[in-house]
């Protein structure tokens, strides 16, 4: 739903346990999606494989203009 969301500018996903696997198909759908500016990411479980993941995607991502992921397992 994401990958062709038109309206969602906003998202928190703070504090859900997500991990790496989620964070790369998270980072797929924010290859083609558009419209979301802001997204947190904070208090969850992603490591350096999904913070990795994330910043290849923001190469070609030019929507997103926050990225929180304060309080993961990023070394």
């Amino acid at each position: 739903a994401l990958k062709t969301n038109t309206t969602l500018q906003s998202l928190n996903l703070a504090g859900n346990g997500i991990m790496d696997e989620g964070v790369a198909s998270l980072a797929s759908t924010l290859k083609t999606n558009t419209t979301l500016q802001y997204l947190e990411l904070e208090g969850n479980k992603i490591k350096d494989a999904g913070a990795e993941r994330l910043a290849s995607t923001l190469k070609t991502n030019t929507t997103l203009r926050s990225l929180k992921l304060r309080w993961n397992k990023i070394k």
